[in-house]
């Protein structure tokens, strides 16, 4: 059974926001969470659990978001993961229908429970 759930790996800076998603999600019962808050660590997690999407804060220490994102589009593991971010720094009204600014998809915090599921539901099936 766990075979037919989606992979979804969370890396957010604050435990608060790993660990409220990741309840979220797995709540549904449609998804296996992975968190961590080293966006390094983050990088590992993904070449060696290759999930089918990544929810990446934008404003981490280390490496931020945008690095971290350059870093998994950079390798044939992980290239072809779809990444929502999950920043402070973006309002809706920044964003398109589909909730992308160019090409990079974005959920505006504070993420409600709804609004996080659909969010993932709508890109693992474009995917």
């Amino acid at each position: 059974m766990a075979d037919m759930l989606k992979k979804i790996l969370i890396i957010d800076d604050e435990a608060d926001i790993c660990n409220f998603s990741k309840r979220i999600l797995e709540r549904t019962g449609k998804f296996e969470a992975f968190t961590t808050q080293d966006s390094q660590d983050g990088l590992s997690i993904a070449r060696d659990k290759r999930p089918d999407l990544i929810l990446l804060d934008i404003n981490m220490p280390k490496l931020d978001g945008g690095e971290v994102a350059q870093a998994l589009s950079e390798s044939t593991l992980t290239s072809g993961i779809p990444i929502v971010f999950i920043t402070a720094l973006m309002k809706k009204e920044e964003l398109d229908q589909e909730g992308r600014v160019n090409k990079h998809f974005f959920l505006p915090k504070p993420i409600s429970p709804d609004e996080l599921v659909t969010k993932v539901e709508q890109i693992l099936r474009m995917k």
